[in-house]
């Protein structure tokens, strides 16, 4: 696992500058190319009217020297740094996500870096965010980054697992990474909570407490399944929601970056709930590597 070709989205905001500065950290350790891409979102209908061709001719070119200055910083800061750098400004009739989808399918890079404003709520996971889209269909994978006051570093990776065939896509990912950057690594599995109708709520027992073995031996298959046994390397195991216990434990734990696999799922269904892996990527305190495995 190496990464050769970066590819950094950018709106300019201080969640994408956080993100470049992620993105900077990656190439300069793999001594990576990286690509910086903006998407100037165009309104189709608003290009039909033949009386505002004109002035939206003339919008693309302001708008596109426009991000072509505010490349600028990123772009001296790589190269103080010795890193390969370009850009590339997206123009197409759609929006933003499609079109780095779009551009993403059609190059030929190893992960892609974008900041995420970590909003919640029903609305949001209804319609989605740019970020959402980008980690639940990206070919490749992808490091979504909050804002954060801390300097870019990879001191402690967790890894959630549920034991599935493609959740080993995530530590096919994770184990290099803790070797390249001689970090910690974490594991952990959540034991799912049971879900009961309200009437039994004062009833419910946590799994873990009716069955005093079951953390003892979870932690055990999980030492067995991840066959990584590094001096740096712990296992935990929890029980609730998946995505609320991940969360809650990189809250509680020094934890930089966390990777997870997802199986690009689309539909009804997931429209309305949304993923673990997206979820988690919305609502961590630290970094989020995204592995994709279509189902």
């Amino acid at each position: 696992m190496s990464f050769k070709r970066i590819l950094v989205a950018t709106d300019f905001s201080d969640f994408s500058d956080r993100a470049v500065e992620w993105a900077l950290l990656f190439a300069e350790s793999y001594q990576a190319s990286l690509t910086l891409v903006n998407s100037i979102v165009i309104n189709g209908e608003f290009m039909a009217l033949e009386s505002t061709i004109t002035k939206f001719a003339s919008y693309i070119v302001t708008a596109t020297e426009h991000s072509r200055q505010r490349f600028k910083p990123y772009l001296e800061k790589a190269a103080r740094k010795g890193i390969e750098v370009d850009y590339k400004i997206l123009t197409e009739i759609q929006s933003a996500a499609d079109s780095i989808l779009k551009y993403i399918r059609d190059s030929n890079y190893d992960l892609v870096v974008l900041g995420t404003h970590g909003r919640s709520g029903f609305k949001k996971w209804i319609f989605g965010s740019v970020s959402a889209k980008i980690v639940k269909l990206s070919p490749i994978p992808v490091l979504t980054v909050h804002l954060s006051h801390l300097k870019p570093a990879i001191n402690k990776i967790l890894v959630p697992t549920d034991f599935s065939e493609h959740s080993t896509k995530a530590m096919d990912f994770a184990i290099p990474l803790a070797r390249k950057f001689k970090s910690g690594i974490e594991f952990l599995h959540v034991v799912d909570q049971e879900i009961h109708p309200a009437h039994d709520t004062a009833s419910m027992k946590l799994l873990l407490k009716a069955d005093p073995d079951l953390k003892e031996r979870s932690i055990q298959l999980l030492n067995e399944f991840v066959e990584y046994h590094g001096e740096k390397a712990i296992y935990a195991v929890t029980e609730g929601r998946g995505y609320r216990e991940i969360v809650h434990y990189a809250q509680n734990n020094p934890v930089d970056l966390i990777v997870m696999s997802t199986r690009r799922l689309t539909g009804l269904k997931h429209l309305f709930i949304g993923s673990t892996t997206e979820r988690v990527a919305q609502l961590a305190p630290c970094p989020v590597l995204t592995v994709g495995l279509k189902a």
